[in-house]
């Protein structure tokens, strides 16, 4: 009997684990989709007004992958993740395994995000400088995500909105203040080092405070049948 519940208990977790993996391929697959569309669309746009060819797709490839590589963390888990939660659990995943099942979908996308921009910024050939940066930027994202899914679940619509109007005011003040201090020359520059613990500290505080929130809000959680 022992056997048979320890047997079950695993193969709940490997199940759960494909479940929220699955998620988390079609977040990064619409990721990559829409990263190609746009370096294809805007590089006939700009090789029309008789810019270099490889040259301008590299550019447009790096600046939509970037960019788009940030927001999907953000966007990712509430789209992707909120909606699975009810799913998950009235396949019969335990609270515990929900929670760290949304961690494994987030971390993996942004893993693989990460790697996608590394090894197509190499193929175009472009600075690594930033790329450490880059990383933190992205687990804050993850935090960020998982508090945004967070305020969803408590809220409904007016707590996603409030979330990411928040962010939004907070990435353009950040933003402003960033370019103002001379952050964007450092990063540049590679002279990133002044950067680095603050962008970690940030990361991991978000991080924690999301995981916590999804234990404290799926604790009460209750399956709607």
């Amino acid at each position: 009997m022992e056997t048979k519940s320890k047997s079950f208990s695993e193969q709940s977790v490997i199940s759960n684990l494909k479940f929220w993996g699955k998620r988390a391929e079609k977040t990064f697959l619409f990721f990559v989709l829409i990263v190609l569309f746009y370096t294809f669309f805007m590089s006939l746009t700009s090789l029309s007004a008789g810019e270099d060819g490889a040259a301008e797709v590299a550019r447009q490839f790096r600046i939509y992958a970037v960019i788009m590589g940030l927001m999907l963390p953000l966007i990712g888990i509430n789209s992707f993740g909120v909606p699975g939660i009810g799913i998950a659990m009235s396949f019969g995943a335990r609270r515990s395994e929900t929670i760290w099942g949304i961690q494994f979908m987030a971390w993996l996308l942004a893993i693989q995000i990460f790697l996608f921009v590394a090894v197509g910024n190499w193929l175009t050939g472009g600075s690594f400088k930033w790329m450490g940066i880059y990383l933190l930027l992205l687990i804050t994202g993850v935090g960020a995500g998982e508090l945004m899914g967070c305020a969803s679940m408590k809220f409904g619509w007016k707590g996603a909105l409030l979330t990411v109007l928040f962010y939004c005011a907070a990435a353009i003040g950040g933003g402003v203040l960033f370019i103002c201090k001379g952050g964007l020359i450092l990063i540049l520059n590679g002279e990133t080092g002044i950067l680095f613990l603050p962008l970690l500290c940030v990361a991991v505080l978000l991080c924690v405070a999301g995981a916590l929130c999804w234990k404290k809000i799926l604790s009460a959680y209750e399956v709607k049948v």
